[in-house]
């Protein structure tokens, strides 16, 4: 007789999960939609999660972070919100 195995946890999507943090950011005004914008998102790369769900972000050009604290308007960094 076979035993059943335990299901799986679904795997992390990475490409899919990506592009929906890169929309709340800009939704959030982390980071902006606009090309000619200094926080334009084809700039940064998405990096993780903290255990607090801030979402970070690293400047492809500075290596600079910028983080999106979890359902709050951007933190405040060198380069400040997108608005």
């Amino acid at each position: 007789m076979r035993r059943s195995r335990a299901p799986r946890p679904p795997a992390i999507q990475v490409e899919r999960d990506a592009e929906a943090v890169f929309e709340e950011a800009i939704d959030a005004g982390a980071l902006s939609a606009d090309p000619a914008h200094p926080l334009h998102a084809a700039r940064y790369m998405y990096m993780f999660h903290d255990e607090d769900g801030t979402a970070w972000f690293k400047n492809r050009d500075t290596r600079a972070y910028l983080a999106m604290r979890a359902r709050k308007r951007a933190a405040r960094g060198a380069a400040g919100g997108a608005r």
